[in-house]
């Protein structure tokens, strides 16, 4: 009996990950099934029963190929999908293959088979990171334990949010340093630092844990994608930042409260900008709970934020009951970045403001100052 999925809907950055995992098996599959269609001089296959084995022998080595690839992948797809991120794969590997010679002539009964294999291939898959997930966790230090009890806005998510801040700064590839690793975890318990799969659908970002932690630090969104305001019920806000911060997979974060771990966005300027605005999604997504809840799970702490919305952002945010208190700006006294625009105007995104921010860098203190702790100004 063939293999039936009820139809979801896939992120496009999921599609993106599935569609790098199957390219170029997919790519081999179609040109042994061309071949074996062609079958020159009746020298590749006598009859449909030999058709058929050369035919599942070229299926089974690109599902080998395709379920290792995937099983690598998982935990990066898991970001963008809500739900089982195996059934999502599952549809698409068959929609994928449904596009292929392997669903029409002469190939049906190899395709039946096919499908068949595939869903024992993927159950059996999802039945092996079930049980990973269900395995007992490591026992937690006395460190850890103790850093799940502190406020977030204590100094150790601080410095915890300025070495991600430093990471996504300096990792070029997801293939970052093993023994900057190795430091993070041994000298500041920071475990799982991750990478994300950066693509045109979702921008660069750095994931650690410590404890019930998750920090999530987001990279600095190029001046040249400034582009000018985008206006919505939320207020005015820089278009460049408001479409970095809508490619982020929220759905992901979102799970991480449910299960009562807390989130702290942080990022450097206009990565920080990105972090506040990711930030307010979340809490919009939660406003029904109480105040002291979103106080103790979502934090948003950044450095020389640059201003990106205008006043009616800032009133939207603070309508929100505790969001006001779940966001810290830290910028150095003399930093001139975060004073470019007046946050009371309607002019903070001005298409030009690209420009002025490269060029107010050149004139950027780099001396180490006292910081300042500021309420927030967008």
């Amino acid at each position: 009996m063939s293999s039936t999925l009820s139809p979801v809907e896939i992120d496009n950055a999921a599609r993106t990950i599935f569609d790098a995992i199957l390219d170029e098996p997919m790519k081999s599959l179609k040109e042994r099934l061309e071949f074996i269609k062609e079958n020159k001089f009746e020298h590749v296959w006598k009859d449909d029963h030999d058709r058929h084995g050369k035919v599942m022998r070229d299926v089974n080595n690109f599902l080998h190929a395709v379920t290792e690839s995937f099983s690598s992948k998982y935990a990066e797809a898991a970001k963008h999908i809500e739900g089982s991120t195996c059934d999502s794969f599952h549809q698409h590997l068959l929609e994928k293959l449904n596009e292929s010679l392997l669903s029409q002539n002469p190939y049906q009964d190899s395709w039946e088979e096919t499908q068949d294999l595939i869903g024992n291939k993927i159950s059996r898959i999802k039945d092996r990171l079930q049980a990973q997930h269900n395995e007992q966790p490591k026992q937690q230090s006395d460190l850890e334990v103790m850093i799940s009890d502190t406020k977030l806005l204590d100094p150790i998510h601080i410095h915890h949010t300025l070495l991600c801040c430093q990471v996504v700064r300096d990792c070029a590839d997801p293939e970052y340093s093993k023994d900057c690793v190795a430091n993070l975890e041994k000298e500041h318990l920071l475990t799982e630092l991750s990478v994300s799969y950066e693509n045109e659908n979702v921008p660069k970002y750095v994931m650690a844990r410590c404890g019930n932690v998750l920090y999530v630090c987001f990279q600095e969104v190029q001046s040249h994608n400034f582009g000018g305001t985008e206006k919505s019920y939320r207020g005015e806000i820089c278009a460049g930042i408001s479409n970095a911060a809508k490619k982020i997979p929220l759905k992901y974060f979102g799970r991480e409260i449910i299960i009562n771990n807390r989130i702290v966005f942080t990022g450097h300027s206009s990565g920080g900008a990105v972090a506040s605005l990711v930030s307010t999604f979340l809490l919009e997504k939660f406003k029904n709970q109480k105040e002291e809840y979103l106080k103790s799970r979502i934090k948003c702490i950044t450095f020389g934020l640059m201003p990106f919305a205008n006043s009616s952002f800032k009133s939207f945010v603070e309508a929100i009951p505790g969001a006001r208190d779940c966001f810290c700006h830290i910028v150095q006294k003399n930093d001139i970045v975060p004073k470019l625009f007046d946050p009371s105007t309607q002019n903070n995104c001005r298409a030009n403001c690209g420009n002025r921010y490269k060029k107010s860098l050149h004139q950027c203190s780099r001396s180490s100052q006292r910081l300042e702790t500021l309420r927030p100004q967008w």
